[in-house]
């Protein structure tokens, strides 16, 4: 079987999923999927859908979005003003994770989501201006948040762990920071 962690980004993107291969066509004429992650079976991915609109700096506004072999393309149930992605999907395809932003003054907002839970934001350790929950385990119930200062080199990494507190990772000795990758 194929895994591909980075799955598509295109106005019509194609996706390996097994020995099957799917055209993914954004359901937006004026917009465009990118695809973020996939499920250990090819099954489900997570990803953005990106539309015109003038209005926001950047003229594009992103809404979180997964893909299913049954159903296609489906917006995720995440608020976001001007940026919702889903960033990752669990590796039985059930639960998804990312970053939503309400506005321009609003910081970036991890979260979660799944059918079965529903939507949940994210508990961090500060209110900076990013945050992000960029990886989960194969059943969704670890996800790795990452959160940051930009303009001040502040990060900092945590697991979250659906109904206990988030835990810190501290940087080995030697290192100001770290960033967890998949």
């Amino acid at each position: 079987m194929l895994h591909v962690r980075l799955a598509a980004i295109g106005l019509g993107a194609v996706c390996a999923a097994g020995q099957d291969f799917y055209a993914i066509e954004p359901p937006e004429p004026d917009g465009y999927v990118a695809l973020y992650d996939i499920a250990d079976d090819g099954s489900a991915m997570a990803g953005a859908l990106y539309s015109r609109d003038v209005t926001v700096p950047g003229g594009w506004v992103a809404s979180a979005v997964r893909w299913t072999r049954d159903r296609g393309i489906e917006h995720l149930p995440v608020p976001g003003g001007v940026k919702a992605l889903a960033a990752a999907v669990s590796g039985d395809g059930r639960v998804f994770c990312g970053t939503s932003n309400q506005g321009d003054d609003e910081p970036d907002e991890a979260w979660q989501w799944s059918e079965e839970e529903g939507l949940e934001f994210l508990p961090r350790f500060s209110e900076w201006e990013y945050a992000i929950a960029h990886h989960l385990s194969t059943d969704g119930s670890l996800a790795v948040v990452y959160t940051a200062v930009f303009d001040l080199d502040l990060f900092e990494t945590s697991l979250w762990r659906r109904g206990e507190a988030p835990v810190r990772f501290d940087p080995p000795e030697g290192l100001d920071e770290y960033f967890i990758t998949g």
